[in-house]
């Protein structure tokens, strides 16, 4: 993502005079690029034709759901809305069930335009050098159909397949390299894959890091991957959950955490020098550089019956889940203190200490991700 803030820095007084008092000077101001910046947006999964987007203001003032169809005539998002991946001013929403990429002006999410041809169960999308890389699983009944579709960012058309090993799923770019983990789609994989932008193809030989690799986050010159491990139907049985972290200048994986069993919930996210993440219902917050164990992780259980996606920014732990374990109703966003405003009352506790629950909205079926715009 990217800052679109535009500041003016009062040209007049630098032109034309100098003030002598610095209070004096305008200071600069934010204008709004339309009704839905200065906020997050919410992606809502969505059953059969019921995926859609919610916004929520930074400063958690005001909810507004099916934000899409507000902004079209009522149009119809689609079935299963995966991710959206912003590329300047523009919001790219992958819609996996319905094959297609909704592309939509970011702040006011008017469409622009449609692709919905040569894409089969699109995931997620990354952006490099005037292109578009999205990661396709192909039909379920084939194991060796998966591919990395490659857009013009200029015509917004789809111009090549990359194969790739079966489940493609994040993708990220690191210094013109996209690192792509490979769950499995319908299946189970361990792999990290490398394409190389300037080519286009698969660099060497997939990475192995873990059973089902899911998110991906580049920090410190690594690769930071959340592997859910293998579920107990899978062959062989189940596998634990954990995080690895793979050095990008020599592909060398280590494991950062182990978990007890394996989980479908790798939310993963970094804030300052922090880490977060969820297992079984709880969300983590450990520091990357503690060697003291009794304050290094702090944890809180947001009382959602099924945490779904949860994200990080400034002083709020967003979560999404759905309630009663229904997911074809109407899911919840709680919205948390992170804690690291020290700000205090009159008797010495912090104003917003970390866990504090900030605000509860209801939001559309299946919260799955959540994306700052600003």
């Amino acid at each position: 993502m990217k800052f679109n803030k535009l500041f003016l820095i009062a040209l007049f007084s630098s032109l034309f005079f100098v003030s002598c008092d610095p209070e004096e000077d305008t200071p600069p101001f934010y204008t709004s690029k339309g009704n839905y910046d200065s906020g997050v947006l919410v992606l809502n999964e969505g059953t059969t034709n019921m995926a859609s987007i919610s916004y929520i203001s930074f400063d958690l003032s005001k909810t507004e759901n099916d934000i899409f169809a507000n902004a079209n005539n009522n149009a119809i998002l689609g079935t299963v809305a995966q991710s959206i991946g912003f590329y300047n001013d523009l919001a790219y929403i992958v819609v996996n069930v319905s094959n297609k990429i909704e592309i939509v002006n970011r702040y006011t999410l008017k469409r622009i335009k449609t692709i919905d041809s040569s894409l089969t169960n699109p995931r997620y999308i990354e952006f490099y050098n005037g292109k578009g890389y999205v990661t396709c699983w192909g039909l379920g009944s084939a194991s060796d159909d998966d591919y990395v579709a490659v857009i013009n960012l200029n015509t917004n058309e789809v111009v090549k397949n990359i194969p790739v090993v079966e489940g493609p799923e994040h993708i990220v770019q690191y210094n013109g390299k996209l690192y792509v983990s490979h769950a499995g789609g319908w299946n189970q994989n361990d792999k990290v894959s490398i394409i190389n932008s300037a080519t286009d193809v698969i660099e060497g030989t997939p990475i192995v890091v873990g059973d089902i690799p899911n998110e991906l986050i580049v920090k410190d010159d690594y690769l930071w991957v959340f592997c859910a491990g293998n579920p107990s139907y899978a062959n062989g049985g189940e596998t634990p959950a954990k995080i690895v972290k793979m050095k990008l200048s020599d592909n060398s994986t280590t494991i950062f955490r182990a978990f007890s069993n394996s989980t479908y919930s790798t939310n993963m996210a970094f804030f300052g020098s922090y880490i977060y993440y969820t297992f079984n219902n709880i969300i983590y917050k450990e520091i990357l550089f503690q060697t003291d164990p009794v304050i290094a992780v702090k944890s809180l259980s947001p009382s959602i019956d099924n945490i779904y996606s949860m994200a990080v920014k400034n002083n709020y732990i967003y979560v999404g889940g759905y309630a009663n374990g229904e997911f074809d109703s109407n899911g919840t966003v709680k919205v948390f203190a992170n804690g690291d405003i020290t700000e205090t009352d009159g008797s010495g506790n912090l104003i917003l200490p970390f866990g504090k629950l900030m605000k509860t909205t209801s939001v559309g079926i299946g919260p799955n991700g959540f994306y700052f715009n600003q």
